[in-house]
């Protein structure tokens, strides 16, 4: 699914934004010849893993930043992590850290 922002009129005429979601089927990425024939199996997330460690390990080889740095990582982790404590918890509101 993926949602994209539009405009619409309410019944009074008023411009108004508004949500429209589609489905959207997600490429199998894991079945592309882009990877070796031995990580080229269903791994979750539609075989992503395999590129963002590619990315990872490029970027040291090549002494530079990777895109998805440990900053992007843990800001990507920790609202899940702390969304199973709370779930843990009988739906428990938990502060999610910022690591601005």
């Amino acid at each position: 699914m993926r949602a994209k922002a539009t405009t619409e009129k309410d019944s009074g005429g008023f411009s108004r934004s508004a949500q429209v979601v589609e489905r959207y089927a997600a490429p199998a990425w894991w079945k592309t010849d882009l990877l070796p024939e031995p990580l080229r199996h269903d791994s979750g997330h539609e075989g992503s893993h395999c590129f963002i460690t590619h990315e990872f390990v490029d970027s040291l080889v090549k002494g530079r930043k990777p895109l998805v740095d440990v900053y992007a990582a843990v800001a990507y982790t920790a609202p899940g992590m702390i969304a199973h404590q709370s779930a843990l918890q009988g739906g428990a509101t938990l502060k999610v850290p910022s690591f601005d």
